[in-house]
């Protein structure tokens, strides 16, 4: 795993942060946990968050194995799926299943792994495919009414489109005689819905960060075009932009969806279609949601890397209408086409990873760096690097109140390392080692530094600005060997000198840097 993504990222400074800050401070209490996260109400992913970091700190690794481990037991799901629901051999069902397991996978939706707040995002999905395994299975009606309404109302409290899961997880019955329990048991899935539903929308606020929702009636095009792009947007593409791919997918699922009705009316039996028509609808429904409530950022946010942690399910909704046409209509044209279908998709899956992997190597560097900042930030606290770990005008207070609940992991760094690199450089009595060089930046108040140490390179440097009144105060952090600008328009006005320290973070050991780079207003 990246060693920059134990930075926690954006939301996760609200959630499970201030969570978090309230568990230490004895206020935690349920109104918060069922409080709102822009449109959801994330009760069960808070609450996941918090057992996990409670013991022994918050690391954001452990939200990403719980993402892991999540979209694992939907793979699991998904095979089940295919073992009650379709006719196709053992050789047939892995070599289908491991298709829709490449595609859970797919290199496109590596931001959805890597940044701990994306856990939720799979939740109401994964959720449905447990649901749509119960309604597959032989257990009693009563059972799989209780199974499915835990899974809506975890779905439900989880993201927004987890409402929609009341309607897609409706327990089934295939048996046809009816009886009174049954009847009992839906009147109470029915009053389970209502009162979930209710408890969300109680109080409920439309936040102020998000656009106000657009209306189908009166942009019915917009959001068409917008569900379009997010239905082509799992690969990244050279030769069609995902506009061409979206409607593409929308196609095959719409022509899938018609075949397998008309074998289902043909042979009276809807078992075989029936998971993966469901799933397929479920999520067309909530891309069409998200489409009006996030049209008014445009339509390029439709694009938006952690919407694959949505459309990757009409994808695999796809393979599986196709394996169960395919498996019904035994026409050589067709079984030809469909490896043409997938052997397309292969290439796009690896030209995906292909130009993914820089991506992923610069999201790395800037990972990284905000690491650093983060395990500095009880040494440098105004470090305007911070604000860029989250939106959040509170941010920077959480925190200072982690690190003084020692919740945050890794560790901010403090102690004698600490009060170390809060004196000047100049004044140290140990042997200098490398040599700061910089110049100012095209912008006013910024400074392009760079610090080499030799042989034995540190961990990092601390850089410092010491004012001509004598003041010295730690400024930033960043990694030797690359140059780096800094932000010092606190300091616009003044005149100084900026000098550095090379860090040894095992050792616990500061070396000065030689050199100074002066900064000032210009004569």
């Amino acid at each position: 795993m990246p060693t920059g993504c134990r930075s926690p990222f954006w939301d996760a400074w609200f959630t499970p942060a201030q969570q978090l800050i309230s568990l230490h401070q004895g206020t935690l209490s349920l109104s918060e946990l069922f409080s709102q996260h822009n449109e959801s109400r994330p009760f069960f992913p808070r609450l996941l968050m918090i057992l996990l970091a409670a013991p022994a700190g918050w690391d954001a690794r452990q939200e990403m194995v719980l993402t892991f481990a999540t979209v694992c037991a939907g793979a699991g799901a998904i095979y089940l799926l295919f073992r009650r629901c379709s006719d196709l051999s053992r050789n047939r069902r892995i070599l289908v299943w491991a298709i829709t397991s490449f595609l859970l996978f797919a290199p496109c939706g590596y931001e959805n792994f890597l940044n701990p707040q994306h856990f939720g995002n799979f939740v109401p999905s994964v959720a449905l495919l447990f649901a749509l395994v119960i309604n597959a299975g032989g257990s009693r009606f009563a059972i799989k009414a209780c199974a499915n309404a835990s899974l809506a109302f975890i779905a439900t409290y989880s993201m927004p489109h987890g409402l929609f899961l009341w309607l897609f997880a409706w327990p089934i019955a295939w048996q046809p005689n009816e009886s009174p329990r049954r009847t009992r048991w839906r009147v109470i899935y029915c009053v389970a819905a209502l009162v979930s539903i209710a408890g969300y929308f109680w109080g409920y606020r439309h936040p102020t960060v998000t656009p106000p929702f657009v209306s189908p009636f009166t942009h019915f095009g917009l959001l068409l075009h917008y569900l379009t792009l997010w239905s082509g947007d799992l690969f990244f593409l050279s030769v069609a932009d995902p506009l061409l791919l979206g409607i593409l997918v929308l196609a095959l699922f719409s022509a899938l969806a018609a075949a397998a009705i008309f074998l289902a009316v043909r042979d009276r039996n809807w078992r075989p279609g029936y998971p993966w028509l469901v799933l397929g609808i479920f999520t067309l429904v909530s891309g069409f949601t998200g489409a009006a409530g996030r049209l008014g950022f445009g339509l390029e946010q439709a694009l938006d890397q952690r919407y694959t942690s949505y459309t990757v399910f009409l994808y695999i909704a796809i393979v599986g209408l196709a394996a169960h046409v395919l498996s019904a209509f035994r026409s050589t044209a067709l079984r030809l086409l469909a490896v043409a279908v997938f052997a397309s998709g292969a290439l796009l899956w690896g030209e995906t990873l292909v130009r993914i992997t820089p991506r992923l190597a610069a999201d790395e560097r800037m990972r990284k760096h905000l690491l650093l900042a983060l395990e500095w930030a009880a040494v440098i606290p105004d470090n305007p690097e911070l604000q860029k770990l989250s939106p959040y005008p509170e941010t920077p207070r959480r925190i200072q109140e982690l690190i003084r609940y020692d919740i945050l992991r890794p560790r901010a760094v403090s102690g004698p390392l600490a009060e170390a690199v809060r004196e000047n450089p100049a004044r140290a009595s140990s042997r200098t080692i490398g040599e700061l060089t910089g110049h100012p930046s095209a912008s006013a108040g910024q400074m392009k530094l760079r610090a080499s140490a030799g042989s034995k390179k540190p961990n990092c440097v601390v850089i410092g600005f010491a004012s001509a009144a004598g003041k010295y105060s730690p400024v930033a952090v960043f990694l030797p060997g690359e140059w780096r600008t800094i932000d010092l328009t606190h300091f616009l006005g003044e005149r100084g000198e900026l000098s550095g320290w090379a860090v040894y973070l095992k050792q616990k050991r500061a070396s000065p840097l030689s050199g100074t780079v002066p900064f000032g207003p210009i004569r």
